[in-house]
């Protein structure tokens, strides 16, 4: 179950996150990289974590003009990234220059294209099921991979995408961690993994952890 779990690397330096991914490179395969960690390190930081050997999630939330985000979707592919996101609500043809920057720079470069992820509503804010959904339903249509949505709304989204949608679920909350305040819809790793998710995001809960090697086993233990 380890490809199954993505632990988030919200650090503001290398040195911090180099560490958990050392620490936990046998247990995980797949790290994120957020705004923060990539806002403090740059582009480097891909390359320092792909060379021991683990998967990215590069997680920027692109959201602009149509050719921006091409050209964003181009430099996305060009760091080797396996994952990156951008925003649904940005629009179909948004959601089409994305998916074309980074097939024209995958061909370029002779390998395949990173999966594609759409946005639906963020797990700090209320939603609607139904707005989930829906959002989930235009990012398939338009040919993004799969969607980042809570695990609240994964089984309804399963239902509606069929099989072979990606879903990734933040906001999850193993029962013996502590509660972060600025996450309102909260799963259980289980309960996400059982609502239909591929992938669940953990960030605090292992890499604010005494032991964060302890955390992520206990985790891996419950989503088995």
């Amino acid at each position: 179950m380890k490809n199954r779990l993505i632990v988030a690397l919200d650090f503001a330096n290398r040195k911090d996150a180099l560490k958990i991914v050392e620490e936990l490179g046998d247990l995980v395969e797949i790290f994120k990289v957020g705004m923060q960690l990539f806002t403090f390190c740059g582009p480097k930081i891909i390359s320092e974590i792909k060379e021991k050997g683990a998967k990215i999630f590069l997680d920027l939330k692109f959201l602009d003009i149509p050719n921006t985000i091409e050209k964003a979707s181009e430099a996305a592919t060009f760091l080797d990234v396996d994952f990156f996101d951008l925003h649904i609500s940005g629009g179909a043809e948004m959601i089409k220059a994305a998916i074309t920057g980074a097939e024209k720079k995958a061909m370029f470069l002779g390998r395949n294209r990173p999966k594609i992820l759409g946005v639906t509503v963020l797990t700090s804010q209320n939603s609607n099921i139904s707005q989930v959904v829906d959002l989930s339903l235009i990012a398939k249509d338009n040919g993004l991979d799969g969607v980042i949505a809570s695990g609240l709304e994964a089984s309804e989204i399963r239902k509606r995408t069929g099989e072979n949608f990606l879903i990734f679920c933040p906001g999850i909350s193993p029962v013996w961690a502590k509660k972060q305040k600025d996450q309102k819809r909260l799963v259980s790793p289980k309960e996400a993994i059982e609502n239909g998710a591929n992938y669940i995001i953990l960030g605090r809960a292992i890499t604010s952890a005494k032991n964060p090697r302890e955390a992520t086993e206990r985790i891996l233990e419950e989503i088995e």
